[in-house]
């Protein structure tokens, strides 16, 4: 192994680098030298781990029981993988990773990978019937600072709830998630609301990113948000409203965001948002608002009345 020691650690970050992510091979390659555990670029390599749910299955080891113990993973990223090759009940598996059966050092080591984490994106890991569960283990296990759920595969409302119930240990900071009805009849757009009111628990937010099918009819829930004082970025899509009331309700929420500086969402740019919010605004997106329409030259107009209330602000 002295020809391995004698490599510059740049070189051996290259190597490394070209190893498949299973972390059983890094970990042996790791066992050649542990000089190379101090290695900065293998250790930025190791701060970012990718599940596959086609991947999954109960042969494999744990990656967090063979992670390095000198390694802080600090970013996890659950994937479907390829379509049409996932294996049976992938988020009861990967639950199963998360508290693993057996001895009290194996589940003490998960949790000491898991305390590191400090982003998780679910892009279409396929959690179905375990989501709340997986949704718990995080909320408990990690210290999330970023979150991303689209929901393609995952039913996010009840993760956002199970995780939201317990993010009093931790501080969120970013929030990226999309509620959809997840083939569910009836109920649905319920679960929906409740999820937004979960999330206006988490107090400790400053970006949200909610996409959902509805805002209209319980609209009680979006209103919800207004508690989350240090939101400096708010991007809402999917807005639904369905009468003056409900957009006059819709745009209360702003009162209490004294912080907020980007804002973007459908039907934005109008007298009634723009008297609602505070100088701190920067920039403003209006996501129907199209060149050379009516509600363009609406929209300038109410901008050019209420202008002198924004001093810093830049984009339009």
């Amino acid at each position: 192994m002295a020809s391995i020691q004698s490599l510059p650690l740049e070189l051996v970050g290259y190597i490394f680098s070209w190893l498949p992510r299973s972390c059983s091979d890094r970990s042996s390659f790791l066992s050649c030298c542990k000089a190379l555990h101090q290695a900065q670029n293998i250790q930025e390599q190791f701060s970012r781990l990718y599940m596959f749910a086609t991947k999954l299955s109960n042969g494999r080891q744990n990656p967090f029981l063979c992670f390095p113990q000198a390694g802080k993973l600090k970013t996890l990223v659950l994937l479907r993988g390829r379509e049409g090759s996932t294996s049976d009940n992938p988020g009861t598996q990967l639950l199963q990773l998360l508290q693993p059966r057996g001895t009290v050092q194996g589940r003490a080591r998960v949790m000491q990978v898991l305390k590191d984490v400090q982003e998780l994106r679910v892009w279409g890991f396929p959690l179905h019937a375990s989501s709340a569960a997986v949704g718990t283990a995080f909320g408990l296990y990690a210290q999330l600072r970023t979150l991303q759920i689209d929901g393609r595969c995952c039913d996010s409302a009840t993760f956002l709830m199970a995780f939201a119930a317990l993010n009093g240990k931790c501080g969120l900071r970013e929030l990226d998630i999309t509620l959809n009805s997840f083939g569910h009849p009836s109920g649905s757009l319920t679960e929906q609301a409740e999820a937004i009111k979960a999330l206006s628990n988490i107090r400790s937010l400053r970006a949200l990113t909610l996409r959902t099918e509805f805002l209209g009819t319980r609209n009680n829930a979006i209103s919800s948000i207004s508690s989350l004082t240090k939101l400096k970025s708010l991007n809402l899509d999917f807005v639904d409203v369905e009468s003056e009331d409900e957009l006059g309700d819709l745009h209360s929420i702003f009162r209490n965001m004294q912080r907020l500086k980007f804002l973007s969402m459908p039907e934005l740019l109008c007298e009634s948002v723009l008297a609602e919010l505070a100088g701190s605004i920067e920039t403003l997106v209006d996501t129907e608002c199209k060149l050379g329409s009516k509600a363009l030259d609406d929209a300038l107009h109410d901008i050019a009345w209420h202008i002198h209330k924004f001093p810093v602000l830049k984009i339009v």
